[in-house]
């Protein structure tokens, strides 16, 4: 599939979940939006929890317990099952690193950042909640806006 044909498909997705994905989005862009215009500002620990804290929520959505309504889910084998436990294992490392704080510097920066969570967390969504193939196309869609406000980036001057 493609773009043009896998765009109607999120659009469609976030329309009909919007307690969902709106917040994940707004969330992201308004941190996106900070940053772009306090570049001096540096990504934290408490970063890296929030983080965290969504991306184990976001294993919980998807999750055959929220899904499907119960624990007995999880004996049956399925890659939602796996992608659901790795995006709260995710969280869980992520919430325990930040605790600790034994990450460095640069891995704060990526963990912490809400771009890298927007992207996890909205990805493994749209795989499972809405159905769709975890291909280029859907990736692609999810990282083009966090791309443009990179490059937007670029173009706003810096303010102290």
């Amino acid at each position: 599939s493609n773009i043009p044909e896998r765009l109607p498909e999120a659009w469609a997705a976030m329309a009909g979940d919007p307690l969902l994905y709106i917040p994940l989005v707004a969330w992201w862009f308004l941190f996106e939006i900070f940053f772009l215009f306090h570049k001096a500002e540096s990504y934290h620990h408490k970063d890296v929890l929030d983080n965290g804290l969504s991306s184990f929520y976001a294993g919980l959505y998807i999750s055959p317990i929220i899904q499907r309504g119960g624990f007995a889910e999880f004996t049956k084998f399925s890659p939602t099952i796996i992608l659901s436990l790795i995006m709260m294992g995710y969280g869980m490392f992520l919430i325990i690193a930040a605790f600790s704080k034994f990450l460095p510097t640069f891995l704060i920066a990526i963990f912490g950042n809400a771009s890298t969570d927007l992207v996890v967390n909205v990805i493994a969504i749209f795989v499972v909640d809405a159905g769709m193939p975890l291909d280029w196309a859907t990736i692609a869609i999810v990282v083009a806006p966090v791309i443009f406000l990179r490059i937007l980036g670029f173009i706003i001057p810096k303010r102290h």
